[in-house]
């Protein structure tokens, strides 16, 4: 893996995150699971029409939809079966990495689906850590230091 690819990835990531940001404040956001599907879309669609230009827009665009349809799929699947909010969370957070990992990665073949997949689960399980986590990291690094 390039460290100039990741840069550019995290960029564009970041990027695609604030334009969806001002889509949402500007046109208006749906309600509940709609409008998290529409900024997944946004945001994805945005960030790979940054990087790849209109065919990694409309890539963008899928692997948004389709990871947020996959974490939602997936959280109440998990919910109907009984399952922990923090089960939930682990793996509706794999899922939606990994499903759009392998849509954008898709760009790539085979492999690079394969591939977007690994690294989108790991990257959207390493989301929802810190996220969930975060201070009680922070405070024990806190405490060893």
């Amino acid at each position: 893996m390039k460290t100039s690819a990741m840069v550019e990835g995290v960029a564009g990531g970041v990027a695609g995150e604030i334009i969806a940001n001002k889509i949402d404040k500007t046109v208006g956001k749906l309600h509940g699971e709609w409008g998290e599907l529409q900024h997944a879309t946004e945001s994805f669609g945005a960030a790979g029409a940054l990087l790849g230009g209109a065919e990694g827009g409309a890539y963008g665009m899928a692997a948004g939809f389709a990871g947020e349809g996959a974490r939602y799929g997936t959280d109440e699947l998990l919910k109907k079966l009984g399952a922990s909010d923090d089960v939930r969370g682990n793996l509706d957070a794999v899922m939606s990495g990994a499903v759009s990992g392998a849509v954008f990665g898709s760009m790539g073949g085979a492999l690079g689906s394969a591939i977007g997949a690994g690294v989108g689960a790991i990257l959207g399980e390493g989301a929802y850590v810190a996220e969930t986590y975060g201070d009680k990291i922070a405070h024990f690094f806190q405490n060893i230091f």
